[in-house]
This record gives structure tokens, C-alpha cells and sequence, in this order.
């Protein structure tokens, strides 16, 4: 088992982030499992293992200079910028609940004047229409009520 740093050579890294892209793919269409977390270890235990301690214990000098570069200090908050943090997060909650009611109250006036102009179409119907609407509900119901009784 090797400790330590990884040999690095770039052409095989480019080489395998670049070649076998439809083939995976394909795999991955027809194979269900492929590709998923924890196959190794019901595929092959002991390739699995060895894989994972290698990988533990190997070091790719490529990951250090990357992780070196993108690394950036972080500096601790005062208490002071912690506290607006705190009090800018606070805000925004009641500004969301604050939307949130001012939302629910124009529904709410929306669905009252729908509601009015409901009622002023019905006032605004001649009432031999409003007669006849309710003589062909009223006959309706008669039917209904006859089918009914007539049933065994």
C-alpha cells in the first residue's frame, strides 16, 4: 500500500475526464445500478477496500495546489456585524410576513368584488329571466323527485 503523494501525470488525468463520456452514459441508460454509490462494495468488496484506503492515505499533489489556491482566510465577525446580521435577517422575516398579509388582503378585496359584481349582474337581469331560472330548476327537481318515487 503507498503513503504519501500520488505520481501525477497530466495526460492521463486529461485523458480520463475526456474520453468515455458517451460510453458511461450509455451504461448508465441500460445498467441500473452503474455508476451509484456503494456498488463497489457489493460488486467487489476487496477492490473497494483497497480503493478506499489508497485514497485515504495517497495525497494528489494536483488537490493540495488547488485546495491552496482556493482557500481564502476567513476573518471572525465582530459582535457588531453579527448583530446586524442577526437584526437584517430578523427584518427580512417580517417583511416576508408583512407581503404575505398584504397578499391575503388583496385577494381578499378581489374576491369581494367579484362577489359584488355578481350580485349587480343579478340585479341588473331582467326578472322574467330570473322567473324562468327558477321555474327550470323548480321543473328539474320535480323530475328528479318523480324518478325516485317511481323507482322499486
Amino acid at each position: 500500500m503507498k503513503f504519501g503523494f500520488r505520481k501525477f501525470n497530466l495526460e492521463k488525468r486529461i485523458k480520463s475526464r475526456t474520453t468515455g463520456k458517451i460510453k458511461r452514459k450509455i451504461k448508465k441508460t441500460y445498467t441500473p445500478f452503474y455508476g451509484k454509490k456503494g456498488v463497489g462494495w457489493i460488486k467487489d468488496p476487496k477492490k473497494a477496500l483497497y480503493n478506499k484506503v489508497y485514497n485515504k492515505t495517497t495525497v494528489s499533489p494536483f488537490d493540495l495546489v488547488m485546495k491552496a489556491l482556493s482557500k481564502k482566510p476567513k476573518r471572525k465577525l465582530t459582535k457588531e456585524e453579527k448583530l446586524q446580521i442577526k437584526l437584517y435577517k430578523k427584518l427580512h422575516k417580517k417583511q416576508r410576513q408583512i407581503e404575505i398579509i398584504e397578499n391575503a388582503s388583496k385577494k381578499q378585496e378581489e374576491f369581494k368584488e367579484s362577489i359584488l359584481n355578481l350580485k349587480k349582474q343579478w340585479r341588473e337581469t331582467p326578472k322574467h329571466n330570473k322567473i324562468i331560472g327558477f321555474l327550470n330548476l323548480s321543473i328539474i327537481l320535480l323530475f328528479f323527485i318523480l324518478i325516485i318515487a317511481l323507482m322499486p
